[in-house]
């Protein structure tokens, strides 16, 4: 009788062990890196090949003299570099995406004041944007106001692959831009051309995290053995008085 007590006893406690520890349940966090650059939306004029602007570089538009009129935002490419290296979740980011995760999301805010330019183009991350289909959906207007606008690149082209092959790239560089020069790894080169002065630009990275198993804490599967197996000796206990009374 205490055999099958024992034995009634491991059957109650391996249940529920079974049910907590072979349906682990996962959940994904997830994780982002951003960066920002910023100038002004006013900049001194200068004659001279190149205008610093706070973060952003400007130099004349190829076909132009070298040494022109810059900061008007006319006829003048401007470039700059989102550095994600001073980001304390790039460990995590470049963790799950190189783990097999794909970044969902790269949004890319700007604040700019258009000088005509339907022609114009953004370049980065191996891909170009022409501000005629920001036009045309509603992102921009075609006035020389300022104005700021967000977009998700993945909407216009961009894949996982192209954006992180330009963050990762120990010489990451922009080709569609001759004058800008190589960026270092985790940075990714922007550049602008040619009719606006650009003022701020930020470009934030979402991936999802590596997934983690939700398993109770080791005191409350414990607790939990321990009530189920104590109940079940107790049932079993008082079974037994019952047949010998009979008995």
């Amino acid at each position: 009788m205490k055999n099958q007590i024992l034995k009634g006893l491991l059957v109650a406690v391996a249940v529920p062990l079974t049910l907590v520890l072979g349906n682990p349940s996962k959940a994904s966090a997830l994780v982002s890196i951003s960066s920002t650059v910023t100038g002004s939306a006013n900049p001194n004029r200068v004659f001279d090949t190149t205008l610093q602007n706070g973060d952003f570089t400007s130099t004349a538009n190829p076909g132009n003299p070298a040494r022109t009129t810059l900061g008007d935002g006319l006829d003048e490419n401007t470039w700059w570099v989102f550095d994600y290296s001073n980001d304390s979740n790039l460990g995590a980011f470049r963790n799950a995406v190189t783990g097999g995760n794909e970044i969902t999301s790269a949004l890319l805010t700007v604040t700019m004041q258009r000088n005509g330019g339907f022609n114009d183009t953004f370049y980065g991350a191996r891909k170009g944007i022409a501000m005629s289909t920001l036009e045309s959906n509603g992102v921009i207007n075609s006035s020389s106001n300022l104005q700021t606008f967000t977009i998700d690149l993945f909407d216009y082209g961009f894949t996982s692959a192209g954006i992180f092959g330009e963050l990762d790239a120990s010489t990451a560089s922009n080709r569609n831009v001759a004058i800008a020069p190589d960026a270092a790894q985790n940075q990714i080169l922007f550049a602008y051309q040619d009719d606006a002065l650009i003022s701020s630009a930020s470009l934030v990275l979402t991936t999802d995290a590596i997934d983690v198993q939700e398993v109770p804490e080791p005191t409350a599967l414990l607790g939990t053995v321990a009530v189920v197996g104590f109940g079940a000796l107790q049932r079993r206990r008082k079974k037994q008085q019952d047949d010998n009374i009979l008995g």
